[in-house]
This record gives C-alpha cells, structure tokens and sequence, in this order.
C-alpha cells in the first residue's frame, strides 16, 4: 500500500511538472501571437501574410540577382592589378644607390607588365616586357632582377599579404 502510495505521489508530481512547462509554453506562443496581431482585425491580417508571401518572393528573386552580379564581379575582378613586385638595384658602377628599379603588375591570373628602369648618369631608360600567365609573350629574356620582381609579385595575396 506505501509503495502504491509513493508511486502514485511521484506520478502525480511529473503530471504537475509536465502541464506547468506545456502551460508556460502556451502562455509563451498566445503572447508572442497577441504581439504580433496587436491592433489588426481578420481583415488585416490576411492581407499582412499576403503581402508577407509577396515580399519573400520578390526578395529571393532579389537575391538570386545579387548573387549572380556577385560572380560576374568576382570573376571580372581576377583581370585588374592586383600583384605588384618591386626591385631596386644598381646596373652601373659610375651612378651611386640603387636608382634602377624593375617593377612588375600582374593580375590574378599572372597576366601583365615588367617594366625595366635602367638609370645611369647620362640617361634614363624604360623597358616594357609582357607576361602572359606569368611567362614571356615575346622572344627574349628575363634579367636576375626581372625575374625576381616577378617571383615577388607572384607570392603577393589578393589582399597584398604574402601568402
């Protein structure tokens, strides 16, 4: 009789406990509801949900335009400078510090221009060698300095960190 006694004690308090937490669950979801129908009549809030539905379909088609202009400009973008490696250094024994330099510009895709100053006391002169996927279009060579310009600019990230 005790043990039925207690069994039931216990049974009874998990039946308190289980309504309690559906009740403060219910209390929840009519106060959330009331909140959100506050000041609207049937009328109103059929015409709320309609206009709720309308606005999420034009905001996916929103999106899926969005998304699409996003990679036309992700890809677009891999063909603007974006690498640059800069080399300064001494060819001629008669001019004093490294007033020469190679600057090398390259896109994403290694494409672009070395551009070779070579400054001495008489003149200045300008070489311009293109690249194409990070080697020569044209016939000929690259100087030491070129090509470590070009190595330079070819470790650079997109965000102009080494990788």
């Amino acid at each position: 009789m005790v043990l039925n006694q207690t069994l039931v004690f216990y049974i009874l308090i998990v039946v308190i406990i289980w309504l309690l937490s559906l009740s403060i669950l219910l209390w929840r979801s009519l106060s959330h509801y009331n909140r959100l129908t506050k000041n609207i009549t049937k009328k109103d809030l059929k015409s709320l949900l309609e206009q709720i539905l309308t606005d999420v379909g034009s905001n996916r088609e929103t999106i899926e335009i969005l998304k699409q202009t996003v990679a036309e400009t992700i890809e677009a973008v891999g063909f603007n400078i974006q690498k640059v490696g800069l080399i300064r250094f001494n060819p001629f024994n008669e001019t004093g510090g490294n007033q020469s330099f190679v600057l090398v510009l390259l896109d994403d895709h290694g494409s672009g221009v070395v551009l070779n100053c070579l400054h001495s006391r008489a003149s200045t002169r300008i070489y311009a060698k293109q690249l194409k996927k990070g080697k020569l279009i044209a016939g000929g060579q690259l100087s030491k300095e070129e090509s470590q310009a070009i190595k330079l600019a070819q470790k650079k990230h997109r965000s102009g960190r080494n990788q």
